[in-house]
């Protein structure tokens, strides 16, 4: 195996193939790097909804299901607008260098719309599920504000969205 093909597979989320982690935050250093480009950043914070219940009543292998289908509309909704990534768990956060808040809004509504459509399959028993909703939060970065500060907002917009009755879009 390659070194470079060894560093590809350690930026991609073995489960879904999106960025991991490492990448979404080695991918904000390089934007933050640039602030007129940072200015025109945002992010987006996403969470399944009540993930634990589909875990609890379908079982964890059908709970990967569920994330690998999250995160197959997300990377088709982004497509090359932004990074995708698993951020941990099910949470996945997207950058969007370019976009200002109101766009980054609209996509995350595309987002959040397009999931809810989307049905997923229990292998077992061939039935639908019923639809998976995801809350978002998204905020923009300020080059004058620490770029956690930024994360902790949109983090925070995915808990007021939560709060609010889950899938739905708040901004930070």
């Amino acid at each position: 195996m390659s070194l470079k093909r060894v560093k590809s597979e350690s930026l991609k989320d073995a489960l879904t193939g999106l960025a991991n982690r490492k990448s979404f935050h080695d991918e904000l250093e390089r934007i933050q790097q640039k602030a007129d480009k940072l200015a025109e950043t945002c992010m987006i914070f996403a969470d399944i909804d009540r993930f634990k219940q589909v875990n609890d009543e379908y079982g964890h292998l059908f709970g990967d299901r569920v994330i690998t289908a999250v995160a197959k509309v997300i990377e088709e909704v982004v497509g090359d607008r932004g990074l995708a990534s698993r951020y941990g768990g099910e949470e996945f956060a997207v950058l969007l260098p370019g976009s200002k808040a109101e766009e980054a809004k609209v996509l995350a509504e595309s987002i959040r719309d397009s999931v809810e459509r989307r049905r997923v399959i229990n292998p077992k028993t061939g039935e639908k599920l019923g639809a998976v909703t995801i809350s978002i939060g998204v905020s923009q970065f300020d080059p004058e504000v620490d770029v956690f500060k930024t994360i902790e907002q949109a983090d925070a917009a995915l808990y007021r969205a939560k709060n609010k009755g889950r899938n739905c879009v708040e901004s930070g």
